[in-house]
């Protein structure tokens, strides 16, 4: 009888200290993925240059002039046409759009499905550059009302690569040249964020990379100096 009294409190013992180590081991579980996650939080923000959410409506419509007058610009240099349409989804969906960079998702439509918080980085401007079939250098008006349906075959020589630009809130620019001969459209390099739960996102089918051209860096630049987090 002691020697079965004495085996069951050795037993107790041991499960009380498997019980304390399996506890201590989910505390440091845990422990270790909230610091993940605050890593991560932090890293995220620091990333973030330009905090899209504090921005004016005049904010936003003054960066937007910069930009489009840097495309004209750069365009007439290259002898290209530039619009503003750059992206359009149609009824294709209702939800969000984003592209994909070597930094990870780049929102570019908000229908808050599933909403800003879901991407580490969102456009603030973009523009798109290409050889036009009617002639035309710098800003392209016979762009402005060009739907998803028809793309961009009805003001461009798509013959020629087409380029589209994405000014991002964590201070890049990023661009994806589509090469000649494809059907570009406005919702070329995109794809809708998958909000239901259900399905998995669709994946856009090109990559936007950090952009060599100088001068669109240094617009970038000046743009985070002057709309920046304080």
């Amino acid at each position: 009888m002691k020697k079965f009294l004495t085996y069951t409190t050795a037993v107790a013992s041991l499960s009380l200290v498997l019980t304390g180590c399996s506890g201590q081991q989910e505390k440091k579980t845990s422990d270790a993925k909230a610091q993940t996650e605050q890593t991560q939080a932090a890293s995220t923000s620091k990333a973030i240059k330009i905090n899209k959410e504090k921005l004016s409506e005049k904010d936003m419509k003054n960066m937007k002039a910069e930009v489009m007058k840097w495309a004209d610009q750069r365009a007439k240099q290259e002898g290209l046409a530039a619009s503003n349409r750059y992206f359009g989804a149609g009824e294709i969906t209702t939800g969000d759009w984003y592209a994909m960079t070597p930094k990870g998702e780049v929102q570019v439509s908000n229908q808050n499905d599933p909403g800003p918080k879901a991407f580490e980085r969102h456009n603030l401007v973009g523009v798109v550059m290409y050889h036009s079939n009617k002639g035309v250098t710098g800003f392209d008006e016979n762009a402005k009302d060009l739907s998803n349906v028809e793309g961009y075959r009805n003001v461009a020589d798509l013959t020629q690569p087409v380029t589209k630009y994405l000014f991002t809130d964590d201070g890049k620019v990023y661009e994806c040249q589509f090469d000649s001969g494809q059907q570009v459209t406005l919702s070329s390099g995109f794809a809708p964020k998958d909000h239901n739960g259900k399905d998995p996102n669709l994946r856009p089918d090109e990559l936007f990379k950090v952009s060599e051209d100088e001068s669109a860096s240094e617009l970038m630049s000046r743009l985070v100096k002057t709309y920046g987090k304080q």
